[in-house]
């Protein structure tokens, strides 16, 4: 794996989700802030960037058995989603006092934007510096 690409996609998936985020809060949750009230801007941002790295760390694992690509990168923002949002430990359990309709319309952003940020992300892994690499002609070719 290559350590510095996860780091720059991971970075990038994670501007993806804190921008998502904070869209979601503007358009779905009017009058709070953009973090949600409960949380420090810091904080906001460290987990969006925390979870991008975790995104492209298992794409990166996943790429060996599943191959490079849109699908792959797609198929793990999927399962990050149902890990992070849907699992309670990790996801909606801190909410337990918001609405109904803002949970349900929390679950459904996160569940189209996780996998974005994933592709986002994997768009920048590549296992070494080849030209050869096979997710690139799917994913175009950044950072040349």
């Amino acid at each position: 794996m290559n350590t510095r690409r996860i780091m720059f996609g991971g970075s990038l998936a994670g501007a993806v989700i804190v921008i998502g985020d904070v869209v979601r809060q503007a358009v779905l949750a009017e009058g709070t802030s953009a973090t949600g009230g409960s949380m420090p801007v810091g904080v906001f941002i460290l987990r969006g960037v925390s979870l991008g790295i975790v995104c492209v760390l298992l794409y990166a694992a996943a790429r060996p058995g599943l191959g490079a690509g849109l699908k792959t990168a797609l198929t793990i923002g999927f399962l990050v989603f149902l890990v992070g949002t849907l699992f309670p430990p990790f996801g909606l359990t801190m909410q337990t006092f918001s609405p109904a309709q803002l949970l349900l319309e929390t679950i459904i952003w996160n569940a189209v934007l996780l996998p974005l940020a994933t592709v986002a992300g994997a768009w920048l892994y590549r296992e070494a510096a080849s030209r050869r690499d096979p997710a690139q002609l799917v994913l175009g070719d950044p950072l040349r």
